[in-house]
């Protein structure tokens, strides 16, 4: 009886061929220079294509000169020029070089592909758009979100904000995220949270302290876990 191999360890050798090698090997590659049989790939995999897909190698490219990543991109950027705005995967099938598949085997998706090749997916979304899904995420988590963060759990990529702020911590402080801590009473925080309300005629949002609060939104964050904790307990007090 043959000794089991983990799909993993098959997938990294395959990788490791096709590193060698320069190309998407072939079933003929893997005979002649791999590290274990091509039958052992079809029992696992199902068949040579599935492995080579699973291993993030297009099919397509199989016999041929793998194409490099920095070229892959080149061609989004090109098209991007062409068409003034990020290509589609459409507009990669009709107008560009390579297959769609290719990036999205190269990059696991298409969308990652676009922000590899630092090209905004998000041009049309305002800042204050983007400003208020910071704060969206911070009222989650109960902090400032970090930018890895933003890209398991955000609405946008971090790399808008990058492109539309400078840094990803620019952006923080533009959300009044990332300013200095100061020692305030909870009272005293509480209390500006109804003077507001009083002043706007209902219960503030984020965007209401961040434009007009006394204090930033990082100190509510640190004193109470979340805003939303905050509001509650600035009204459900008052209340009683």
């Amino acid at each position: 009886m043959s000794q089991q191999v983990s799909p993993e360890a098959l997938r990294s050798a395959l990788q490791s061929l096709a590193a060698r090698l320069g190309k998407t090997p072939t079933v003929v590659d893997m005979h002649e220079e791999g590290e274990f049989s091509p039958e052992r790939y079809q029992e696992v995999f199902g068949g040579w294509n599935e492995a080579l897909e699973d291993a993030g190698l297009d099919p397509e490219e199989m016999g041929s000169k793998r194409i490099p990543d920095r070229e892959l991109l080149a061609e989004l950027q090109r098209l991007y020029t062409e068409l003034g705005t990020p290509p589609t995967q459409r507009d990669m099938t009709e107008r560009g070089e390579y297959s769609n598949r290719t990036y999205q085997l190269r990059f696991g998706s298409w969308s990652n592909a676009l922000q590899e090749a630092m090209l905004d997916t998000n041009d049309g979304i305002s800042e204050s758009e983007l400003l208020r899904e910071i704060e969206r995420l911070a009222d989650e988590l109960g902090r400032a979100p970090k930018a890895a963060e933003m890209d398991d759990h955000g609405e946008y990529a971090p790399v808008t904000y990058h492109r539309r702020f400078g840094s990803w911590r620019q952006a923080l402080t533009e959300a009044d995220l990332d300013g200095d801590r100061r020692y305030v009473s909870e009272d005293d925080l509480l209390a500006a949270l109804r003077e507001l309300a009083d002043e706007l005629g209902e219960p503030p949002t984020t965007e209401d302290v961040r434009e007009h609060g006394s204090y930033s939104l990082r100190t509510y964050y640190d004193r109470f876990d979340s805003f939303s904790a905050a509001r509650e307990r600035a009204f459900d007090d008052f209340e009683e």
